[in-house]
């Protein structure tokens, strides 16, 4: 394996000495923190909106047993 296909270290020089690279913006720590939440929320969204008609026939059915119950 050639040095050049090894990945390195981002390397900064200030008046020829090294220092640290500065740091990314805020914003871009909190977007890649959120993005699996945000999957994860989309595809809870996307179960509930795709189960409502299940949700729906369910307590109807529910309700249509509780009311033959307390029927005389």
């Amino acid at each position: 394996m050639d040095s050049d296909q090894l990945p390195s270290a981002r390397v900064v020089r200030a008046n020829g000495a090294p220092v640290a690279p500065p740091s990314p913006p805020v914003g871009d720590h909190l977007r890649r923190a959120w993005t699996p939440i945000a999957a994860h929320g989309r595809d809870a969204l996307t179960v509930v909106i795709g189960l409502w008609p299940l949700t729906a026939i369910m307590a109807v059915m529910f309700a249509l047993l509780w009311a033959a119950g307390t029927t005389h």
